[in-house]
């Protein structure tokens, strides 16, 4: 009896631990997060800085993933704000709409947008979690050192737009890259699955692409260097 009490007792507190594990991970970049983590920006004033944070499902089903954002310091002319699902404006905390992201998947729709006319350093947390499950979920800090001495961050180096956006039949995508070397330009749909995917050239340049095949929905189209994304804009494609 005690043996069966404690294989019951056993089977309970295994189940719970796995329940308890995330189903999210963070990247910055290439680099896998802790949860809590903290990333350090240096922006200079009056120029908008982004910063990219990849979230992999590491479970065996899909998530419908969320975003919180909870500013805990900023400086005044500041905006703080984020894109998941679509931009949002500096007043939206948690993203109206989630993201679905199939199991084993890396989603590399979020970005965190940083806009400051003053010196000084603002704090924001970003919390991913599971629609279903808030207790699901992982949470990065980004640290935003507002300076006019601060480096300029290589997206001051590259243009990224789209035209026409909503696109029905084609859209161009315009852009400009002073140093082209392993950067990509890539589409992706809402469930973060790559639709598109071009070398690209440096300077200015155009690209045309066909999307009358592609169904009607929320796109993501990138600027990715080096296995990092630099840039990332939302795509509207009706029909």
């Amino acid at each position: 009896m005690m043996k069966q009490i404690l294989s019951i007792l056993f089977f309970i507190f295994t189940f719970l631990s796995l329940q308890a594990q995330a189903s999210l991970e963070l990247y910055y970049s290439t680099t896998k997060l802790k949860n809590g983590d903290t990333i350090f920006a240096q922006v200079k004033p009056d120029i908008m800085d982004q910063q990219f944070i990849n979230v992999k499902n590491i479970s065996i089903s899909s998530k419908n993933v969320l975003v919180k954002k909870n500013v805990t310091q900023l400086v005044p002319e500041t905006s703080i704000t984020f894109c998941w699902a679509e931009c949002y404006p500096p007043e939206t905390m948690i993203s109206p709409e989630a993201v679905q992201i199939q199991a084993g998947t890396l989603c590399e729709n979020f970005s965190s947008d940083f806009e400051a006319s003053k010196e000084g350093i603002s704090y924001v947390l970003y919390t991913f979690f599971d629609e279903n499950n808030g207790g699901d979920s992982v949470s990065v800090w980004i640290q935003y050192n507002c300076s006019k001495t601060a480096i300029p961050s290589f997206t001051k180096e590259v243009r990224l737009a789209a035209f026409p956006n909503p696109a029905t039949h084609y859209v161009t995508i315009d852009y400009t890259i002073t140093n082209a070397e392993n950067a990509f330009l890539r589409i992706y749909n809402i469930a973060g699955e790559l639709m598109y995917e071009k070398a690209l050239i440096q300077g200015y340049n155009k690209v045309t692409i066909d999307i009358s095949e592609w169904n009607t929905g929320i796109y993501m189209y990138s600027l990715r260097k080096n296995n990092h994304t630099y840039l990332s804009k939302k795509l509207i494609i009706t029909k």
